[in-house]
Formats: structure tokens, sequence, C-alpha cells
């Protein structure tokens, strides 16, 4: 299942749980150096490792784990790793270092969106040994030997601990959700909007922000490669200022998270209707599409319309 999506770069693909989507991981191989970048969760442990070793490489050797962001179905492996490997450097954004470090909070937040049987669909979350931390900011390479360097950015939005890595001997842009999401039957891209700290008008920046580094191509770790990465930004940008109206004007209107769910899936169908692909769907099948992932997104931008003030 493994595949090489470029020189040195390797997809580990992850098996889906029915009821959430976990990250998938990737391997990116330098001289002499390599970097795991996401962990997935620790659920899905033993598949990331055995991915690896399908690359023809060995999980000891690893000089570095970097998760884009510490949500659980990005970071959650991250301590499991540690315990198992004593030799990688775990690579954290600022903002969020201290949560997997201690993640008290993180667990407790988690356990609020998800439920108490949380760690039956992701598994635990291990502390991070605080002296292998390197915090990043932005601006920081990661080295992996000549010729190939992960370039940070700091990139909020989807979340404010969210970094992208620009690998700078393929130019691919490893995204995590910072350039939003994709739903490839219906040919769509949409923000990823996930409560409680997703910001739209900073996702919108960080589109522009990518965009400037002019990356060949997208990896996202739910959605696999972009190589359309003009239409890409452009298309996120659209639908989370889209979302931003319909949301906010049902909200205005008094309208119940139902009545909100049901205008925004009217919005995105209309959008499927107008892609390439999607709009070649039976019109029963657009509606379906549509509805899946409404409801965290009703919730995420609620709660950012209420932290500023605006309903």
């Amino acid at each position: 299942m493994v595949k090489e999506l470029a020189k040195g770069i390797f997809h580990i693909p992850t098996t889906p749980h029915p009821r959430v989507p976990f990250s998938h991981a990737f391997l990116v191989v330098g001289e002499g150096k390599m970097a795991l970048v996401e962990s997935a969760p620790a659920s899905r442990n033993a598949e990331v490792t055995a991915g690896i070793r399908e690359a023809g490489y060995d999980p000891a050797g690893l000089d570095y784990i970097v998760p884009t962001h510490i949500h659980i179905d990005h970071a959650g492996g991250v301590g499991l790793l540690a315990q198992q490997l004593a030799r990688p450097t775990i690579v954290l954004p600022e903002a969020g270092a201290r949560h997997m470090i201690d993640p008290t909070r993180l667990v407790e937040s988690t356990r609020q969106v998800f439920g108490d049987q949380f760690e039956e669909i992701y598994g635990p979350m291990l502390p991070v040994p605080r002296e292998r931390v390197w915090v990043v900011r932005g601006g920081e390479a990661i080295s992996l030997g000549q010729g190939r360097e992960l370039r940070v950015h700091a990139s909020p939005g989807h979340a404010p601990h969210h970094i992208v890595l620009h690998d700078s001997l393929t130019g691919m842009l490893f995204a995590g959700e910072a350039a939003g999401g994709y739903n490839a039957e219906g040919d769509v891209y949409v923000p990823s909007a996930a409560p409680p700290s997703f910001d739209p008008n900073v996702a919108i920046e960080t589109y522009h922000m990518i965009a400037g580094l002019r990356p060949s191509a997208i990896v996202s770790s739910h959605n696999g490669v972009w190589p359309e990465v003009e239409r890409a930004l452009a298309e996120a940008e659209a639908t989370t200022r889209g979302y931003t109206e319909v949301v906010l004007g049902a909200l205005r209107e008094g309208a119940d998270k139902v009545e909100v769910g049901r205008r925004l899936a009217a919005y995105l169908e209309g959008r499927i209707a107008q892609s390439p692909r999607g709009s070649r769907l039976a019109p029963e099948r657009r509606a379906e599409i549509a509805v899946d992932g409404i409801r965290m997104a009703v919730s995420a931008y609620t709660v950012y319309f209420q932290r500023a003030k605006l309903i």
C-alpha cells in the first residue's frame, strides 16, 4: 500500500475508521537522514511503522517526527513513537508544544469533541519527552542531508498550532489541513473547519501564504496529492467565504443548528454542481456528498462567530 510520490517521499496510508477520518503519514528520505511527517493516531501505530519498513527503511533510523499540528488524528501517535524509538527529535509548533509534553488539556478537549470513548478509536495520547522536542515558530529548515530541506512555515487558520513543510528538492508542500479539504467524488475544495480554534479569515491568509510559496503540489494529510495548486487554493478561499456568509446569515436570523446545516449543505451542493466532475453526478448523490462533514463545519463556524462576538 505504500507509494513513492516523488523522489524519497513515501505515502503511508492508514486504515480509515467508519466514524472519523485519520491522517495519513509521509516518510521523507534525504542523504542519510529521514523524517516522518504526521504520526497518525496511536491506534494506527503498527500501520505507520510497518509502512516505513515497506518503504525499505527501519523506523529506528528516523531522525525527526513532525506533525503538522497537534490534533489527535495527526499527532496522537507521536508520544507512542517517542517511547518506541530513542533516536528521533520531535518537531513541534510553538503554540502546541506544551500540550504534547503534557497532554492533559489536549486529552480533555478531545474528550469533549469525541466523547469518553475516544481512546477506543484513536488510542492513547502519551506525553512527549521535553528534552527531545525542537520547538519551531516558522522559518526553520529541517535538514535531511545534501540537497533536501523541509522548510517550516507557520500556517494558522485550521488551528493556531499548524505548520506546513515545503520540500526543497521537489517543491511539494506538506499542508496537513492548512489548505482545506477535498472531496474527490464531488470534485470540490472546502475549508477544513474544526472547533474550537478555526478562524476563516486567518485560514484565507494562510491560503495566500501557501500560494506565494509556489509549491509544485500540495500533499494533504487526509486527501492525497493535489497537483492543481492554484485551483485548490482559489476554490478553498471561495468556499471558506461562502460558508462564512451562509452560516453567519442563518445564525443572525435565529436558525438552529439543523437549519444552518441544511442551508450550508444546499450551498455546497451548488458548488459541487458547478465543479468539473461533480456536475456529472446525479442530483441525489450531490446532495448526499454535501451533507457529509457539514456538522463539524457548522460547529466550528458557530464557535468562531461567538468568539468574535458577531452573533
